[in-house]
């Protein structure tokens, strides 16, 4: 039996503007989608909402599911509230997840996670130790011998090197490498089959496009082509690809791990293709990049925090749909503007778009093959 397991899904914030509102909301219907599947699976004792949104907590309650309060701003701290939860409702066995982070999972992988918490004493399960958006983990009370993180991604990595607990990890897939954390990363999700209905119904009310994306995607699976991946890359992608499909790399792997090993918050990120642009502009880098390359996937966050240190959500969240005369940064607003109407694809934003974005490339390029 699994149910002495306990789902938890933290999903929230306070937003600071229009950009911001509207993808919260998007975020707010992904978290539905994930919580329906939660409760469907019957794997899990209890499935809990901690959230400060009034809105999303009534309708989560709707579905049956246990919602908590959560503090907004500056008194939230996620560590000390996920430990909060755990011991005012009495958890042992937790599988953790922000509400938008694992939006591809279906219910019998999140059973089969449920299942092995159930047969286990001491154990972490992370969906990625460096960088973590899902984390099950038994006892519960291991929290107390950790350093309580103040975001979720390196909550394994915590659990693991401090509580001692033996680590596991799923195989890569589109299930667990991707999540949502960028209005850019929607445009992903929406290729996929997979996709919620509620997140369906928000994005095509947001008169979103993903043709771009889909004029890159193409290029992944012609013979001979080259495609340039910058950021963030991880080496299972990368197999994947080389084995399933007949195009090439050009990669340039920088600052895996930035946030979890606490490099962003140091001031110690650094980035070869960032110096190269403080050498030459955008547009020469771009039309320098089409000689080499078909298409391009670039994790902008390595770049943009080498070259500029803080940029803001904002300027971010623009640049990955492409918005460059909405953006303040001068050399954000450039390389963007630079992108958009660069001699190849180019497909810009967080680490999805050179992560998990890839692995929806791959299952749906896969499955048009199959048909």
């Amino acid at each position: 039996m699994t149910n002495d397991v306990a789902a938890v899904v933290f999903e929230g914030g306070t937003p600071q503007d229009e950009m911001d509102i509207w993808f919260s909301g998007v975020r707010k219907a992904i978290t539905l989608d994930t919580l329906e599947k939660l409760r469907r699976t019957e794997a899990f004792g209890t499935v809990i909402l901690v959230t400060n949104s009034r809105g999303l907590g009534a309708a989560a309650a709707r579905l049956g599911v246990t919602v908590r309060e959560s503090p907004a701003g500056r008194d939230f701290h996620f560590g000390r509230e996920l430990l909060r939860t755990v011991e005012a409702c009495g958890l042992e066995k937790v599988l953790y997840c922000s509400g938008a982070s694992v939006p591809l999972l279906d219910g019998g992988e999140f059973a089969a996670i449920a299942a092995r918490l159930a047969a286990s004493n001491r154990l972490m399960f992370a969906n990625n130790v460096q960088s973590a958006d899902l984390v099950a983990f038994t006892p519960a009370a291991a929290l107390r011998e950790i350093e309580l993180p103040d975001i979720d991604n390196p909550l394994g990595w915590h659990l693991k090197e401090e509580a001692g607990l033996p680590d596991a990890y799923p195989a890569p897939s589109a299930g667990f490498s991707f999540d949502v954390d960028t209005p850019g990363d929607l445009l992903f999700l929406s290729l996929h089959p997979a996709a919620g209905s509620r997140f369906r119904a928000e994005f095509a009310a947001a008169g979103l496009t993903a043709d771009k994306l889909r004029t890159a995607a193409g290029w992944l699976s012609e013979p001979g082509s080259e495609l340039f991946l910058a950021g963030r890359v991880g080496p299972a992608i990368v197999a994947h690809f080389n084995q399933n499909f007949p195009c090439r790399f050009r990669v340039l792997s920088e600052e895996r791990g930035m946030k979890a090993l606490g490099r962003q918050a140091r001031g110690e990120i650094r980035s070869l293709l960032g110096d190269y642009l403080r050498e030459v502009p955008p547009v020469t880098f771009f039309a320098r990049l089409a000689e080499y390359c078909s298409a391009a996937f670039i994790d902008t966050r390595v770049v943009f925090t080498a070259v500029r240190g803080e940029v803001t959500q904002w300027d971010r969240f623009n640049s990955d749909l492409g918005r460059y005369e909405l953006i303040k940064d001068d050399f954000v607003r450039a390389f963007t503007a630079a992108a958009v109407h660069a001699p190849l694809p180019v497909v810009l934003g967080g680490h999805t778009a050179v992560a998990g974005g890839l692995w929806v490339l791959a299952d749906v390029l896969l499955a048009e093959r199959a048909e």
